[in-house]
C-alpha cells in the first residue's frame, strides 16, 4: 500500500470502529429491554396473583385484619402501577426497535469491513478507495438521519465488556479458519506467512 492507501485505510478503520460500537450499543440496549420486559411481566403476575389468590390474607394472617388490608392496598396499588408505567408489550417493542436499528448498523459495518479487506488486498487505488468511501458516507448519512433508538449507561458499558474483554467481534486467523469446512480452509503455513506481513 502506498502512504495515501494507507491514510485512507486508517480514516476508514476509525468508521468502522464507530459502527462497530453503534451496533454493538443498539443490540445491548435490545438485550436490557428483553431482561427488563421478562421482570416487570413476573411482578405483575406475582402480585397479581397474590392479591387475587387471597395468599396475603392467608400469609399475614397473625397480624390482624386491618394489616392484611394495609399490605393488600400496598400490593394492589404497586401492581397497577407496573400495570399502568409498563403497558403490555412497550417493551418488548423498544427491544425490537433497538435490534432492528442494530441490524442497520451491522449492515454498515460488514459494507466498511469489506472496504478495509479490499484496500489490504491491494485490489484497490486510491481514487477507488475514496469513490467507495463516498457511497459508505452517504449510506452512513442516510442511517443516522433515522432516529435512533434510546440507549442507556448500562448499554454501553455491556458493550465495552463485549467488545473489549470479551472481544465479541475477534476472531483471530486461525480460529477463523478452523471455523470453517475443511475443504475451504487454509493452510497453517499460509495464514503464519499473512499474518506476519501485517
Amino acid at each position: 500500500m502506498d502512504k495515501s492507501q494507507v491514510i485512507l485505510y486508517l480514516q476508514i478503520a476509525g468508521r468502522y470502529d464507530k459502527i462497530l460500537w453503534t451496533h454493538k450499543i443498539q443490540e445491548k440496549e435490545g438485550d436490557i429491554n428483553v431482561r427488563d420486559n421478562n421482570i416487570v411481566k413476573n411482578w405483575k403476575c406475582g402480585l397479581s396473583a397474590v392479591t387475587s389468590a387471597g395468599a396475603v390474607g392467608t400469609i399475614f394472617s397473625w397480624s390482624g385484619e386491618t394489616c392484611v388490608c394495609i399490605i393488600t392496598a400496598i400490593i394492589s396499588a404497586i401492581s397497577a402501577f407496573l400495570i399502568w408505567r409498563f403497558p403490555d408489550g412497550e417493551i418488548i417493542t423498544k427491544s425490537q426497535a433497538n435490534k432492528a436499528y442494530a441490524a442497520k448498523v451491522r449492515h454498515m459495518r460488514n459494507r466498511y469491513e469489506s472496504l478495509l479487506t479490499d484496500i489490504l488486498a491491494c485490489d484497490l487505488s486510491a481514487t477507488e478507495i475514496q469513490a467507495r468511501r463516498a457511497l459508505l458516507e452517504e449510506e452512513e448519512n442516510r442511517l443516522f438521519k433515522e432516529t435512533a433508538p434510546h440507549t442507556s449507561n448500562e448499554a454501553v458499558k455491556m458493550a465495552e465488556k463485549a467488545l473489549n474483554q470479551k472481544q465479541d467481534s475477534t476472531t483471530t486467523m486461525l480460529e477463523l479458519n478452523a471455523h470453517l469446512p475443511k475443504h475451504l480452509q487454509l493452510s497453517e503455513d499460509l495464514i503464519k506467512n499473512a499474518i506476519s506481513e501485517y
